[in-house]
């Protein structure tokens, strides 16, 4: 699945079963837009040597995610791009 498929019904369906406690609809919700968030996450790291010396690709995109999820469990986006904003603001934290 890509970010193209990540459809606003497929987002909020996803994000009300994760907040009902659903484990497998965090995976949906985050398999689409994994590539984009290392392609961010590298990017981050590219332009921020101070960051690089104790951070790799891998430990900014878990905890990126880590925060996302936290995030989607009292909070709804009202569309897939805002999804996609508020995952990319979550890297650049």
């Amino acid at each position: 699945m890509s970010v193209s498929t990540l459809d606003t019904p497929f987002l909020r369906d996803r994000v009300a079963r994760w907040q009902a406690g659903d484990e497998q609809a965090a995976a949906d919700l985050l398999r689409p837009i994994e590539t984009l968030l290392r392609r961010l996450a590298g990017r981050m790291l590219l332009r921020n040597h101070h960051l690089r010396a104790h951070l790799d690709s891998a430990d900014l995109v878990q905890g990126s995610v880590l925060r996302l999820l936290r995030t989607l469990r009292q909070f709804t986006p009202d569309s897939s791009q805002h999804f996609l904003s508020l995952a990319s603001l979550h890297v650049r934290r």
